[in-house]
């Protein structure tokens, strides 16, 4: 097949008059040379706004090159799927309407997937907040070099997005864009080209500038409250790649199982109960449950940016029973089915933000971070090698969860008197009655993360490694 253009570039667009020229001219201004090698297709879906105006304004400019497709609203999967119709080139981008691509990308792009062709079908590259917030994706821990990855290999480097990738058009002709999902369809299309050869090409240089906007919603932004969500995604998305896997492979590919935990992760952490009824959350739950037992346990634990309570709550459903309750004490850890799931010893739950002189007393203002029962632990506080239990933790801080609501971090202020030269301070956890000394991030203040180290009224205030030193000074 001959192809007239090097890139198609296909924009579905719907109501984007404030961003929509930014994302064309991003195409029209690449290095590569646009009326020579690219071609640019803009999918009207429905707009309302002046975003049909723009596009007629640029495809009278570049009558060769630029597109225009015009339909009811349908959804971004259906005016991409209606874009690749007409696609007459090598390499597909779905670019979307409010974000834009570097100057040099393109460029980038095609020498690498020409010296590499026949190892991969997709590139993916590096993407980057701008507008609401500047800095890379979490995911860019991967972009440390420009690789072909194997994906039997690194199972982490997960790649979810169509819009900072480009796929060989002739692959596409196998596939297309679940037009059922409004969300996790980029996903579930280009991991299934992935699986093809498990392998998959990745640039640094080439950056891809994602849009957090600040003056409206995206989709992404709003999905909590959309149903679709929580049911759609599952049953033709998540359900689909891994039945997909079983088929060609006999298992699910621990890629796949750590891509779907990825997306995952922000289930766990929405407001459920707001959005759903008692018989909905437990249709919602009882869906989890399935897929996550297709999930191994060092998948959930190995997520990077998933905090230790929403582990336990993956864990939780998908073993049908309250992980807490189940969890078992050794050398420091807390662990689950032989799984260390919390580390008590060395990992800062205690953060000091604050103290108070007054003559012969000192009161300690901190806070606590543990999702244990109330019920099953204690604190204590040591001077000098005494114990002592700090009665009044409170819960001060509160974190939305598909459970409801989280209250996992506490304060406390416990006064002690300074009786001697030197007073030496640490702290203690009793969990299910066995104890251990509990590491300390020694901290004035959680925002501006510096140590302790203060001199006030006489008194020295320093924070050692496993304790703190109150001194004196005459």
């Amino acid at each position: 097949m001959n192809d007239k253009f090097k890139f198609a570039v296909i924009i579905p667009i719907y109501n984007v008059e404030l961003y929509l020229e930014d994302s064309i001219k991003s195409v029209i201004n690449q290095s590569i040379g646009f009326e020579d090698n690219i071609q640019l297709i803009l999918v009207n879906d429905g707009s309302t706004d002046k975003s049909e105006e723009i596009c007629l304004k640029y495809k009278k400019m570049y009558p060769e090159n630029i597109a225009y497709i015009k339909q009811e609203n349908q959804g971004a999967s259906c005016a991409r799927n209606k874009g690749l119709e007409i696609a007459n080139a090598k390499y597909i981008n779905f670019l979307d309407a409010d974000d834009k691509w570097s100057y040099d990308a393109f460029d980038i792009v095609f020498d690498f997937f020409e010296e590499n062709e026949k190892e991969i079908d997709v590139v993916a590259c590096r993407q980057k907040f701008f507008e609401g917030k500047e800095e890379y994706h979490q995911l860019d821990y991967k972009f440390e070099e420009t690789q072909i990855v194997d994906i039997k290999e690194k199972y982490d480097f997960v790649q979810l997005s169509t819009a900072s990738s480009f796929i060989k058009s002739d692959i596409l002709n196998n596939y297309r864009f679940d037009e059922r999902l409004k969300y996790f369809e980029c996903a579930k299309l280009i991991t299934q080209v992935i699986i093809e050869k498990c392998k998959y090409g990745m640039i640094s240089e080439a950056l891809y500038y994602y849009r957090e906007r600040t003056k409206t919603s995206s989709l992404l932004q709003t999905r909590d409250s959309d149903k679709s969500w929580y049911n759609e995604t599952i049953d033709f998305g998540y359900d689909i790649l891994f039945k997909k896997s079983l088929e060609k492979f006999g298992k699910v590919l621990p890629y796949i199982q750590y891509e779907v935990m990825y997306d995952i992760q922000s289930r766990l952490s929405a407001n459920v109960p707001y959005y759903l009824n008692y018989r909905e959350q437990e249709q919602y739950k009882e869906k989890l449950n399935v897929i996550l037992k297709y999930i191994d346990d060092k998948i959930i634990m190995e997520q990077k940016y998933l905090w230790k309570e929403y582990k336990i709550i993956a864990l939780s459903i998908k073993y049908d029973e309250d992980v807490i309750e189940k969890l078992k004490y050794r050398n420091g850890s807390l662990y689950y089915n032989g799984i260390e799931i919390y580390q008590v010893i060395g990992n800062q739950l205690i953060k000091i933000n604050n103290f108070k002189i007054h003559r012969n007393k000192i009161s300690i203002i901190g806070s606590f971070n543990c999702y244990l029962p109330d019920e099953n632990y204690k604190l204590y506080i040591s001077i000098n090698d005494n114990e002592y239990l700090i009665k009044d933790v409170k819960a001060y801080k509160e974190e939305f969860s598909i459970n409801g609501v989280l209250k996992h971090y506490k304060k406390f202020n416990y006064t002690i008197p300074i009786e001697h030269y030197e007073t030496k301070i640490g702290f203690i956890l009793e969990y299910l009655g066995k104890k251990c000394n509990v590491g300390q991030a020694y901290e004035l203040n959680e925002k501006n993360n510096k140590k302790i180290s203060m001199k006030q009224k006489g008194i020295l205030i320093k924070g050692e490694k496993n304790y703190i030193l109150i001194k004196k000074e005459y």
